[in-house]
């Protein structure tokens, strides 16, 4: 409530501030316009600057200023002082500020994301002349920039696309050639199913069935693909063990599987690759000191000492496993439970220690010399090969005592044209061991990684795993 004659005095005081403005709204007919007008020649004293006597409004300051010479640069003794000059430094501030992109140096320079032939080895791209700039090298190993800014674009697109008819509308037919599809979380079943192994049946399994059969779990498959024969026994035994080809993520098979199922294909997937990696034993042939004769791994691989016969060991990471992991991740839905993508990270972290290990690997056999990059001229020469090659199946592994043999008795055998035609398809040792080195090439095993790294860190926004990843290279 207002204090007695507040509002009287208030009232007062409006009509004496507007009376002026009360008189003059009424003779707004007589007013001279030529005196309106501005003054040019005041205008252009006015410029520069204001008129420091001009007269400030009262209300706008509701503070004390006091009034300092223009030389005052001592230390304000009270408030007055204070706000004069806080009041002048801001007159020589500027009026709009603009903050420079914390982000503008990392981004990829642009004659890299328009892109520069594969097989292109120089260091063109790694910077911008133009720009004066340098961009920070990236250690050989890893993916360019312009593949970093061009893969998410096209992967979303396809996972887009693929979302779009995924569950296919109509279930195709499961493949006739095979066996039935294991539980989700049977990993040895799954190890043989993958690999061509032949799938055990359920009397079998339980032991009714009259003939014995010795089945292979995980540890002893991937011990077979390490240790070589060397006794009757064992051999009579691998014999057993033997597989055909391998089977690939076919539609029939992968519409069998819901999101759940998949995520615990894929954790198999990532024991593999840890268990392959830390069964592979250190061997004196990776030492840098031994010599390049790879002539008598030819002649006679069984007493092969070379560095080519550290080239028999296992790859982690073959084709048919990427394609496996690769096909299972696009049919995984964008929205997954926190224990499922931290399956998902652990397949990538998986992959890192693949390549890791790739890359240690072809600096001590010399694959990598200077001035190697991932994805260069030796890419582009492996891969015009393998196109001008005709298709290879996957070998069958044999003991190498009895290669000479078997091929001495398919020669024999093979006496009508049909039959070398057919022979055709059973590929010698001399073109498995070619087709094999291709797929474990320093290029091909660091591709397959980094596809499933950036897969799994772009498809659900988990991109500390590139981090990750530089620093394991760094």
């Amino acid at each position: 409530m207002a204090r007695p004659q507040q509002v009287k005095y208030r009232r007062k005081r409006q009509r004496g501030e507007y009376d002026d403005v009360s008189v003059t709204s009424n003779i707004t007919t007589s007013i001279n316009l030529a005196d309106v007008a501005p003054n040019p020649d005041e205008e252009a004293v006015n410029d520069g600057e204001t008129d420091p006597t001009a007269e400030r409004n009262p209300r706008s300051q509701c503070l004390p200023v006091a009034d300092l010479p223009e030389g005052f640069d001592g230390v304000p003794l009270d408030g007055a002082q204070f706000l004069a000059l806080a009041n002048r430094t801001n007159e020589s501030l500027p009026f709009v500020t603009r903050v420079e992109n914390p982000y503008k140096e990392s981004s990829p320079v642009e004659e890299e994301v328009r892109g520069i032939e594969v097989g292109d080895d120089d260091d063109r791209g790694e910077g911008s002349s133009s720009m004066g700039k340098r961009v920070k090298q990236k250690h050989p190993a890893l993916q360019r920039d312009s593949w970093g800014v061009l893969f998410p674009i096209h992967y979303e697109a396809y996972r887009k696309d693929l979302a779009s008819r995924w569950p296919p509308s109509s279930q195709l037919p499961y493949p006739a050639s095979y066996p039935r599809l294991p539980e989700a979380s049977r990993r040895s079943e799954w190890y043989m199913f993958v690999n061509g192994y032949e799938a055990i049946a359920e009397g079998q399994r339980n032991g009714k069935g009259k003939k014995k059969v010795v089945e292979v779990d995980e540890e002893e498959a991937l011990n077979s693909r390490t240790s070589p024969v060397t006794t009757p026994h064992e051999a009579e035994g691998s014999r057993e063990k033997l597989r055909g080809q391998v089977r690939e993520p076919l539609v029939g098979v992968l519409q069998q599987l819901n999101a759940s199922q998949t995520i615990r294909v894929l954790g198999h997937f990532a024991y593999w690759l840890h268990e392959t990696i830390s069964q592979i034993p250190p061997s004196p042939d990776l030492l840098p000191t031994q010599p390049d004769d790879y002539t008598s791994d030819v002649l006679n691989p069984s007493l092969s000492t070379s560095p080519a016969s550290s080239r028999a060991v296992p790859n982690p990471l073959p084709v048919h496993y990427f394609n496996w992991i690769f096909a299972l991740i696009l049919t995984l839905p964008p929205q997954l439970s926190s224990d499922e993508i931290s399956t998902l990270r652990e397949l990538a972290r998986a992959a890192m220690h693949v390549a890791g290990w790739r890359w240690i690997r072809g600096v001590v056999l010399k694959d990598v010399g200077d001035g190697w990059r991932l994805g260069g001229r030796g890419w582009l020469k492996t891969n015009k090969r393998r196109r001008n090659m005709t298709p290879i199946p996957i070998p069958i592994p044999i003991p190498n005592d009895d290669v000479e043999r078997i091929m001495l008795d398919v020669e024999q055998e093979l006496t009508t044209e049909q039959d070398v035609k057919e022979s055709r398809a059973v590929p010698s040792k001399l073109e498995s061991d070619l087709s094999l080195e291709d797929e474990d090439t320093v290029d091909e095993t660091l591709a397959r990684c980094w596809i499933i790294v950036n897969s799994v860190a772009i498809g659900w926004g988990q991109k500390d795993l590139l981090d990750e990843m530089e620093k394991l290279f760094s």
